[in-house]
């Protein structure tokens, strides 16, 4: 399931989906009877596909909904002549796939959807996102960890260890080996 999301710094148009994409009343879906809503943040990095994956796998129950979450970056549009609306569709498209390769090598029946938005921080985006009125739904965030060194997160501004410490939810926090 895809979804358009919430944008907070500019709307942009739904995307249009490939045929393979279902959209069948994203923005109101909801878990199956008795199910959670778990979001899942995810920046394109193989740590945050590993988070995915470890969700997936441990995590979500078969009355549940996963909903992934990105933020795109306005400065990445600098890097690529594209316009916002296709960048973003590009990035939801690809997330999409990755999602069903994963769901699929899982064995699972999963419900999920897509959601991104833009914003330079991505820890203000997923705290931004936990917050909404609308987002009290979600009971778990699940995010991935590049690893880095106490120094060197505490230095560059982890964005896991930012949201572990000030998300409203419980959040687990998937590190690679």
């Amino acid at each position: 399931m895809i979804s358009a999301g919430h944008n907070s710094q500019a709307e942009l148009s739904v995307p249009k989906f490939p045929d393979n994409c279902t959209d069948i009343d994203a923005i109101t879906a909801q878990p199956k009877e008795g199910g959670r809503h778990i979001l899942v943040s995810v920046d394109l990095s193989e740590n945050s596909w590993d988070a995915v994956d470890f969700a997936i796998r441990n995590v979500v129950l078969p009355a549940d909904m996963l909903t992934v979450y990105h933020v795109l970056d306005p400065r990445d549009l600098v890097k690529s002549d594209d316009d916002p609306a296709h960048f973003r569709t590009q990035n939801m498209i690809q997330i999409h796939n990755k999602m069903k390769e994963l769901i699929k090598k899982s064995g699972k029946d999963i419900l999920f959807r897509v959601h991104a938005s833009w914003n330079e921080d991505a820890r203000s985006a997923i705290l931004e996102k936990l917050k909404q009125p609308t987002s009290s739904k979600y009971r778990m965030l699940v995010i991935g960890s590049r690893g880095q060194s106490n120094l060197e997160g505490l230095m560059m501004g982890s964005v896991s260890n930012y949201i572990l410490n000030t998300s409203p939810i419980p959040v687990v926090v998937v590190r690679k080996p």
